[in-house]
């Protein structure tokens, strides 16, 4: 599936493309979902959440964020750089996340 809808107050159900999604970040019971133009608030966990998106999409850099691999603009050894914003690599994770990406 190539999107997914993501509702909004009032029920509103919103379209959203998968293409269009940087990251999820993990908000305690929420789950921010940062797109270019808005940042979508969903009451779920991050694990659900990703499970609901298309498989192998979106990576585990930490216990609070995913991300999309082809959005990723710059990588550093503990951090990446996407859409302007710095998020942290989890050590746990570096090893992974680094195996995932295409290195020359």
């Amino acid at each position: 599936m190539e999107f997914v809808f993501i509702k909004e107050k009032g029920g509103i159900l919103t379209k959203v493309f998968v293409k269009d999604i940087f990251y999820l970040e993990s908000q305690r019971d929420y789950v921010a979902v940062h797109t270019l133009e808005k940042r979508y608030m969903v009451h779920d966990i991050l694990t659900d959440v990703a499970e609901k998106m298309p498989k192998g999409r979106f990576l585990r850099i930490h216990r609070s964020y995913m991300v999309q691999p082809s959005l990723v603009d710059r990588v550093e050894e503990s951090s990446l750089f996407i859409n302007g914003k710095r998020l942290s690599i989890g050590e746990k994770f570096r090893k992974e996340f680094k195996s995932k990406i295409n290195l020359l």
